[in-house]
Formats: C-alpha cells, structure tokens, sequence
C-alpha cells in the first residue's frame, strides 16, 4: 500500500516538471523569424477570435466618425474582416506543414499592430 502511494507522489512529482519544462521550452522563442509552429499558432486564433473585428470596427469607426456610422458601417467593414481573418485562419492551420510561413494577413492577429 505504502509502495503504491510513493509511486503515486513520484508520478506526480515526474509529470509536474515535465509540464513546467514544457512551458518553459514554449516560452523561448526560435531564432528564426516564422515556422510550421507559428503559422499553426497564428491559424488557430485567427479563427477562433475573427468575430472580434466587428467590434474592433465599431469601435474605430464610431471614434472616427459618430456612433451611427460606427453601427452601420464598422459593422459591415468589421464582417468584411471576419470573414476574411476566419478564412486565412483556415487556411493558414491547414496550410501549417507547408513553406511560407508569413502572415497572409496583416496585422498577423485582430488587436495586432498594423
């Protein structure tokens, strides 16, 4: 029984510093401008954060303009951009294994710098 609970604690103890290690190694950052990893990165929140344009472009619109402008017209500008951002997210994550890895769109990421 004792034998059982050591081998648990062990187990627990090995797999929460294979985890810290992990994340350690995902912080560091490659020497190289883009890879596979990053174009799969980039595909997948750009597909699961598209439907944020048509706030974004509310928002922009209404600060550019007024607050009727910022309904009508950031609201089509921002689903123009959805659906373009979903769809290069779509591509870009299934894309991921093959070269070229630039952003297709810019900026890479909804709130990115343009």
């Amino acid at each position: 029984m004792k034998r059982c609970k050591r081998r648990k604690r062990r187990t627990r103890k090995a797999a929460a510093i294979a985890i810290i290690g992990l994340l350690i190694i995902g912080m560091a950052q490659p020497a190289q401008a883009a890879n596979a990893g990053d174009k799969l990165y980039r595909g997948i929140v750009n597909m699961g954060t598209c439907v944020l344009e048509v706030p974004k472009h509310i928002h922009e619109t209404s600060k550019e303009h007024n607050p009727f402008a910022g309904l009508t017209t950031g609201s089509a500008k921002g689903s123009g951009y959805a659906l373009a951002r979903g769809g290069v997210g779509c591509i870009e994550t299934a894309t991921f294994p093959f070269p070229k890895y630039e952003p297709i769109m810019e900026p890479e990421f909804v709130f990115g710098k343009e």
